[in-house]
């Protein structure tokens, strides 16, 4: 508590709730945890990969934004994501991105604000002294492009690549030879987080890389928050840097009637020992899927999370400007903290 206000230079601070769920993601287990700036960032708040256990590094879609921004150019669609987490004890945090595939590449962007709400503060005798607010926020700009790539293949469904999970995009039907494919991408990242009337700004990036090596198979690996620092004023802080190495697949099943699709992920980020991700995604009919994860790390609740996400895309005519709307819900377990719900809208172009 004493460092917390020597960090930010006056004599505030919050009650240890707040500052486990905020300074430290509610999640670290090191002995040198939450010595970083910025770990908002470790707080996962898009519903799929959460409810996947965040085993999303080999995974393609809209929402590798947040964990490899090569998994941007493995996209042969555009789309947007928008999503609500509802957090532990009143903090909220909302989220936009949008991946927009051009015959240049993937271009990405993604927006976060995570805020506390008002909550009381204490000096450092103890004394109630009203109430205090913080405030994160997170911009990222994305680029990625795979080879080789084909742009007469855009809103079509390479077969050598795991589903899309929107039946309205098809496979490719014409002649595609089945070579390894790969894919690079980088990000920049504009973070800002204010404690109380004490703010700092600062800027990072990410890059990473995915290879198909066989058909369906995909693995993925990417460093996040490469550099970068916050500097309250009294002392700098580095970003929380992240390596993840993951792989996914999928299994289908006749004609499509049943989708499986599986990833693991290893993290290490610079302040916390490193732990595993596991998810399952169960897809019936390309209408209803099931999605179960799990973390190593569970120093809150046991590590595991569900969710469910429902698509509508089949009835809509191909010339309407949006192809479908997919919903996801996911509830992430945190012990003694109760759960965390988390409800997103995915958009087809």
């Amino acid at each position: 508590m004493r460092r917390f206000m020597e960090i930010t230079g006056f004599k505030k601070t919050v009650p240890i709730l707040c500052v486990a769920a905020l300074c430290t993601a509610a999640r670290c287990i090191a002995d040198d945890a939450g010595t970083t700036g910025a770990n908002f960032l470790k707080i996962p708040v898009a519903p799929v990969p959460t409810a996947m256990g965040q085993a999303y590094t080999a995974i393609s879609g809209v929402d590798s934004i947040l964990y490899n921004p090569a998994g941007l150019g493995l996209m042969n669609y555009s789309a947007v994501s928008l999503a609500e987490n509802n957090y532990i004890e009143g903090i909220h945090q909302q989220y936009a991105a949008t991946a927009l595939r051009t015959d240049l590449g993937t271009f990405g962007a993604a927006f976060t604000s995570l805020s506390s709400g008002q909550f009381e503060a204490y000096d450092v005798n103890g004394a109630d002294i009203g109430t205090t607010s913080s405030s994160h926020m997170l911009g990222v700009v994305s680029y990625s492009q795979s080879f080789p790539h084909w742009n007469q293949d855009r809103d079509m469904q390479d077969k050598q690549l795991m589903l899309s999970g929107w039946s309205r995009i098809q496979d490719v039907d014409f002649y595609r030879p089945r070579t390894p494919r790969i894919s690079f991408g980088v990000s920049f990242k504009y973070i800002h987080e204010r404690l109380d009337d004490v703010s700092a700004t600062t800027t990072s990036a990410d890059a990473g890389v995915v290879v198909v090596p066989l058909q369906r198979l995909q693995l993925g690996a990417s460093l996040l928050n490469i550099n970068g620092a916050e500097d309250f004023g009294t002392q700098a802080f580095s970003l929380p840097r992240t390596l993840r190495v993951g792989a996914a697949t999928d299994f289908v099943g006749v004609k499509r009637l049943m989708v499986f699709r599986t990833s693991a992920d290893y993290v290490k980020e610079s302040d916390m020992d490193a732990y595993y991700c596991a998810g399952l995604e169960v897809s019936v009919m390309e209408l209803i899927s099931l999605r179960i994860g799990m973390r190593s790390d569970s120093g809150i609740g046991n590590g595991m999370s569900f969710g469910f996400g429902i698509v509508l895309d089949k009835s809509n005519n191909p010339d309407d400007l949006v192809g479908g709307i997919r919903f996801d819900y996911t509830y992430a377990n945190e012990g003694e903290f109760d759960g965390s719900q988390r409800f997103g809208l995915q958009v087809l172009l």
